[in-house]
This record gives C-alpha cells, structure tokens and sequence, in this order.
C-alpha cells in the first residue's frame, strides 16, 4: 500500500490521503453554526468552525464528481445531512461514479446517516448497482423523533427498501455498521468514527 497522508479528524499516522469532489462546485461562505443543533455544546461548535475555516483553501477549488476517474480511488465516501436527499439522490455523475464503484471489489464504497440517499442514484428500479446489498442508514423511527418525518418528502428507510436493498437497523442512537463486500454504511450520526475505522480496515485488505 502506498503511503498516503490523512487527516480530518482521522490519525495523521494513519496511511491514506483523501480528496472532495462536489457535483455543484459552489461551496457556501456561511460555515456558522447553532449550538441549539449541536446539544449546546458551544465548545464543539467553536472546535468544529475552527475546523472548516482550516479547511477554506481546498473547499474554494474542490474537485468535480463527473471529471473523476474511480480507478484513481480507493474508496468512495457519502457523508450524511439531509442534503444528499436533495441533490445525489437524483444526480446523474454521482451515480455513474458510484455504479461503477460497486462493481469494483478494490473500491470500497461507504455512506453515512443520509449519506445512503446518494446510493439510490446508481440505477433504477431495474437495475439498481446496490440491489439485494445489506445495507443501514437513517431509520425511520430516528427521523421521526427528530420531528422531521412528517415534512419530509420521501424517508430513507423506506427508499432504500423499495430500491431493494436489504436495509437493517438498531436502536436509535446508537453506533452500528453494516458491511457487505466493497460496501460500509452506518445507521446515524454515532456510527461515524465505527464507519471510519471499517473503511481504513477494509483499504486495507484491499
């Protein structure tokens, strides 16, 4: 394995480099956030903006999904937020790029609380890259106790089903990954740093 540096919130010993791609190459200049979103833990929203300011340079210029070769990659990355339900849900690059991930046993694909929504692009109905894959995300009793399941268009849960995945689940809040082959999702936002240590494991065996 070549040596690669990592960082963002990973070990800096740790032997991977790492890389964004955005389908929209509009980074918006509004990094505040809300403690009232955050537990109100106004030290983690100080470190987390500190974070993203650190970050500025790189997210000015990032790089575009549809100019992206995925043989050039290792893995493939969904962060969650509602926002993938909007826009990679439905986004043709995205989803040219991530079929062709899956079926690459060498490309680990990995996707995080919505980050799944991206997923669905990778096909239709009929031919769907992630049919028949077990799979996790945001369930629907944890959009529903978080008061969003009402307003919301379409639950992840439920899309994921009807596309065929084979969608698990386990109590809410809590930490769970489901990995199947080249592919690594986790349930929510506690199952961040589980994901991140079954995608370095999984390069690895790669």
């Amino acid at each position: 394995m070549r040596q690669r540096k990592v960082g963002r919130q990973l070990s800096e010993t740790e032997p991977f480099d790492n890389s964004r791609a955005f389908r929209l190459g509009v980074i918006r200049d509004d990094t505040r956030m809300s403690a009232a979103v955050n537990g109100g833990d106004e030290a983690k929203v100080a470190a987390m903006t500190t974070y993203l300011e650190s970050l500025a340079r790189e997210l000015a210029s990032p790089l575009q999904v549809e100019d992206q070769d995925i043989g050039k990659y290792e893995a493939v990355v969904l962060p969650g937020g509602h926002g993938p339900m909007q826009d990679l849900a439905v986004d043709r690059a995205t989803g040219k790029l991530l079929a062709q991930a899956a079926a690459r046993p060498d490309v680990v694909v990995a996707a995080l609380c919505h980050g799944q929504a991206g997923l669905l692009s990778a096909g239709d109905a009929q031919q769907w890259a992630f049919k028949g894959r077990r799979v996790t995300g945001f369930s629907n009793v944890e959009e529903t106790q978080v008061g969003l399941a009402a307003n919301a268009p379409w639950l992840l849960e439920d899309r994921l089903r009807d596309a065929g995945a084979l969608y698990e689940s386990e109590a809410p809040w809590h930490s769970h990954v489901v990995v199947d082959g080249n592919l690594v999702t986790g349930q929510n936002p506690q199952s961040a740093e589980q994901l991140a240590e079954e995608v370095i494991r999984a390069i690895g065996e790669r």
